[in-house]
C-alpha cells in the first residue's frame, strides 16, 4: 500500500474524480490527517450539488416505483443535469394522466365492489325492500330527465349506487343506494328537486332481477378500462426502462463523484488530494492522470517512510476464488494489522479439519453440499461466500465421514481411519495433537510478525514468543516421554526447561537493558513478569485441553444418531413403521440444523481463542476504495 498526493488543475476535477470512482482503487485521506499546514486551502463546495442530485434522484425513484422497474448499473453513459431533468419531466407529464386515471378506476372498482359486498351481505338478491338495514339506505322513487342530471353532479364526492330502473313519460324511476351516514345529505338534495317517492306494495315485492347483471355489468366495464390503462403503463414502462437506467446509473456515478470530492482541497487553480492505492494497481492511477492532458504532480510515499502507526494503514485482503470464503470467518473476528502475515488460509485448512472431524458423516455431508449449492445462486456476494462454505464443510464432512465409516448414523461403510465411539482415547489423542501442531503455528506466526516489525524483544520474550515457545515444546516433549512405556526421561529436557525458564524471569533486565529510557521499579517489573508467565503457562495448558471439543463432538455427534435411532424404534412400537420413518428423517434435519450450528460456533471458537490469541494483531481500517454508490 502506498500513499499517494495529487495535485491537478481545478478545471478537470470532476472528470478527474469521476475516473477515480469508476476504476475503484483509490482510498481518499483527508489532508488535514498527514498535512498540518492546510490552513490557506479550502474544501470543495458540494452541498449545492448533493441537494440538487437528491432531488432528482427522488423524482427517478417515484417513476421507477410506479413503472414497477428494478433499477440496475449499467454502462455509464454521459448525460448533463439539464436534460436529466427535462427527459424526467416529459416521462411524468406522459405518465401522470394514465397513472391518475388507473387510480380513480380503482377506487371506483372497489367502492361498487365494496357497496355491491354489503347488498349481497345484508340482504341477497332479489332484495326485499320491507327489510331494516343497519349501514345502508335505499331511495327508491321517479325523478325528471333534468333533475337528475342535477342530483348526480351534486352527488359527486360520495359513494352510492345509482340504478335506473324504467323510463316513463313524467321522468325515469330508479333507485339509489347509499351509506347510512350519507342518508340525511341525499335526502336533502331530492327534496330541492322533482323527486317522487314511491311506495312498495304491501307484500315483500321484489326489485327487479337485472340489478344483479347491472352491478356486475358496471364492475366488468371497470376492469376492462383499468386493463386497457394497464397496458399502455406497461407499455410506457418498457419504452422508457432503459433511459431510466441510464440516468439511474449516471445520478450513481455523480453522486459518488460528489462524495468523493470532499476530499479535495482547492486553490484558485488547482485541487489536491491524498489518498491510499495498493502498490500493483499505481500504474492505473497514473494512467488516467496522463489522460486528462494536462500537468498534474504526483508524489508517492511507500508505508516505510510514513511516520504512521501500522494499525492506520488500511488493509486489503487478496486471495483466490477458493480461500476468498473465508475471509468471512476472518472479519468476523477482525482484520489483521497491515504488514502481518494473513491467517485466511491456516484459518481455511483448522476449519474445515475441525469441522469435518466434528460433524463427520457421509449423509450429512452430502446434505451440506445440497444446500450450499442451492443457496449459492443467490445473487448477493455474501450470500455467495456462506454457500461457498458450506460446500466446503459439506465436502470435509463427507471425508470425514467414510474416515468414521458413518452414513446418516449407520455403519454401512467399513472405517479407513478411526471410529470415535469404539476408539475414544485415539480421537483425544488426535485432537491434542492437532492443537499442539495450530497453537505451535500461532507462535510461529507471532514470531515471524514481530521480525517483520523490527521487534525483537517481542519475538524472542513475547507471551507467544521464541522462549516460551521452546518452554512449550520442551514440556510436550517430557510429558509424551512420561507417558511412553520403558521411556527414561533424559536430563536435558528438564535442563532445558530450566535454562529458558531462568531467561524468561530475565525479561525486565534484558529489556531494560536494551532500552534505557525505561525508568520503572524493577520489583514491580518481576513481579509483573511472574505474573505474566503464570498466566502464559496457565493458558496454554488450558488452550491445549480445550481441543479435546473436537474428539467431543464427534463422539456427540454418534451420541446424537443413537438417541433418535432409539427413539424411532420406541415410536414404531407405538404408531407404527412410517412415524418411525418419520422421527429418524426429522432427527437427521435436527442434527444437521442445530448440531451444524453449534459444530461452527466451537470450530470459530477454537480458531479465535486458542490460535489467534497467540499472534493477531487487529487493523482499525479497511480499505474501502472510491467506487460507484449502489
Amino acid at each position: 500500500m502506498e500513499l499517494v498526493g495529487i495535485v491537478i488543475l481545478k478545471e478537470k476535477l470532476d472528470e478527474f474524480t469521476s475516473s477515480l470512482v469508476k476504476l475503484s482503487i483509490f482510498q481518499p485521506v483527508d489532508i488535514s490527517v498527514i498535512e498540518k499546514d492546510i490552513y490557506s486551502l479550502k474544501k470543495s463546495d458540494i452541498e449545492k450539488e448533493t441537494a440538487y442530485l437528491e432531488d432528482l434522484e427522488l423524482k427517478l425513484n417515484n417513476l421507477a416505483k410506479r413503472f414497477n422497474i428494478p433499477l440496475k448499473l449499467k454502462e455509464l453513459k454521459s448525460f448533463n443535469i439539464e436534460t436529466i431533468e427535462r427527459i424526467l419531466d416529459d416521462i411524468s407529464k406522459e405518465f401522470e394522466p394514465l397513472f391518475n386515471k388507473y387510480e380513480e378506476l380503482k377506487n371506483n372498482l372497489k367502492t361498487k365492489e365494496l357497496s355491491f359486498l354489503h347488498l349481497k351481505k345484508y340482504f341477497p338478491l332479489p332484495i326485499k325492500l320491507d327489510k331494516n338495514l343497519t349501514f345502508l339506505d335505499i331511495f327508491f322513487g321517479s325523478i325528471s330527465q333534468k333533475d337528475l342530471n342535477i342530483i348526480l353532479e351534486k352527488l359527486k364526492g360520495i359513494n352510492y349506487l345509482f340504478y335506473p330502473i324504467k323510463s316513463e313519460t313524467d321522468g325515469l324511476k330508479f333507485m339509489l343506494i347509499c351509506l347510512k351516514k350519507d342518508s340525511n345529505f341525499i335526502k336533502k338534495i331530492l327534496q330541492e328537486t322533482s323527486y317522487k317517492s314511491l311506495e312498495f306494495l304491501p307484500q315483500e315485492k321484489e326489485v327487479y332481477k337485472d340489478l344483479e347483471d347491472t352491478i356486475n355489468l358496471e364492475i366488468k366495464k371497470i376492469k376492462e378500462e383499468i386493463k386497457d390503462i394497464n397496458e399502455k403503463i406497461i407499455s410506457l414502462s418498457r419504452k422508457n426502462e432503459e433511459i431510466l437506467k441510464d440516468i439511474y446509473t449516471f445520478i450513481r456515478v455523480k453522486k459518488s463523484v460528489i462524495s468523493a470530492k470532499e476530499y479535495f482541497y482547492t486553490t484558485d487553480k488547482t485541487a489536491i488530494i491524498f489518498g491510499w492505492v495498493p502498490e500493483e494497481e499505481k500504474d492505473k492511477l497514473v494512467s488516467i492522470l496522463k489522460k486528462l492532458g494536462c500537468e498534474f504532480y504526483i508524489e508517492e510515499k511507500k508505508t516505510k517512510e510514513l511516520n504512521l502507526p501500522k494499525e492506520e494503514i488500511p488493509v486489503k485482503m487478496k486471495h483466490n476464488k477458493f480461500i476468498k470464503p473465508f475471509e468471512l470467518l476472518i472479519e468476523n473476528f477482525d482484520l489483521p494489522r497491515y504488514g502481518t502475515i494473513d491467517p485466511t488460509i491456516f484459518v481455511a485448512i483448522s476449519f474445515l479439519f475441525m469441522f469435518g472431524a466434528m460433524f463427520g458423516d457421509l449423509g450429512h455431508g452430502l446434505l451440506l453440499i445440497l444446500i450450499g449449492l442451492f443457496t449459492k445462486r443467490s445473487k448477493k456476494d455474501k450470500i455467495k461466500k456462506i454457500s461457498a462454505l458450506l460446500i466446503y464443510s459439506g465436502i470435509s464432512s463427507s471425508l470425514f465421514g467414510i474416515l468414521y465409516g458413518s452414513f446418516f448414523g449407520l455403519e454401512c461403510i467399513p472405517s479407513i481411519l478411526i471410529n470415535p465411539m469404539r476408539d475414544i482415547f485415539g480421537a483425544f489423542k488426535i485432537s491434542i495433537i492437532f492443537g499442539v501442531i495450530l497453537i505451535s503455528f500461532g507462535i510461529l506466526l507471532n514470531i515471524l510478525n514481530a521480525l517483520r516489525d523490527r521487534d525483537y524483544i517481542k519475538a524472542i520474550f513475547d507471551k507467544a514468543g521464541l522462549v516460551v515457545g521452546i518452554i512449550y515444546w520442551l514440556i510436550l516433549g517430557l510429558i509424551v516421554k512420561l507417558f511412553i512405556k520403558n521411556s527414561k526421561v533424559e536430563p536435558i529436557y528438564t535442563f532445558l526447561i530450566f535454562i529458558f525458564l531462568t531467561i524468561l524471569f530475565l525479561r525486565p533486565l534484558i529489556e531494560m537493558f536494551f532500552n534505557k529510557e525505561r525508568k520503572e521499579n524493577i520489583f514491580i517489573m518481576f513481579m509483573e513478569n511472574f505474573v505474566e508467565i503464570f498466566e502464559s503457562f496457565i493458558g496454554y495448558f488450558a488452550n491445549t485441553i480445550s481441543f479435546i471439543r473436537i474428539s467431543a463432538f464427534s463422539l456427540a455427534h454418534i451420541g446424537l444418531f443413537l438417541a433418535i435411532f432409539e427413539l424411532s424404534k420406541i415410536v414404531k412400537d407405538i404408531g407404527g413403521g412410517i412415524l418411525s420413518i418419520l422421527v429418524i428423517i426429522f432427527g437427521n434435519i435436527f442434527i444437521v440444523f442445530l448440531e451444524g450450528m453449534i459444530v461452527t460456533i466451537q470450530t470459530l471458537r477454537l480458531n479465535y481463542y486458542e490460535f489467534f490469541s497467540k499472534f493477531f494483531v487487529p487493523a482499525k481500517e479497511r480499505y474501502k476504495p472510491l467506487s460507484i454508490e449502489k
